[in-house]
């Protein structure tokens, strides 16, 4: 969970596409977001931003993924696979796993 509290969490993204701000419930970790214009680009990119507020104590890091539903005209409800949002195994400011999502250390 995060001490960030619902029901609502302010979104952006540069397109506008998904509004302000998106439903979230800080004890399952979840975001649910929805497009309020007229659609997605099927090849093109979006990007959603949001912020998080952490614990005062440290955090390992907690496992991110993505997954979305689509209702296309034609093909009716679509669903695409969660996948995990991984990166490349760096150190960040002397921490190994400062490339985890959502890892927070106490300076």
């Amino acid at each position: 969970g995060s001490p960030t509290v619902g029901p609502t969490l302010g979104v952006s993204s540069e397109s506008g596409l998904f509004g302000s701000s998106g439903a979230w419930d800080n004890v399952a970790g979840t975001l649910v977001v929805s497009v309020v214009g007229a659609g997605l680009d099927a090849y093109g990119t979006n990007l959603v931003k949001f912020e998080l507020q952490h614990d005062a104590i440290a955090s390992i890091g907690e496992d991110v993924s993505v997954e979305a539903a689509v209702v296309d005209p034609v093909l009716g409800w679509l669903a695409v696979d969660k996948v995990g949002m991984t990166g490349d195994p760096v150190t960040i400011l002397g921490h190994s796993d400062g490339w985890k999502p959502l890892y927070a250390f106490v300076p």
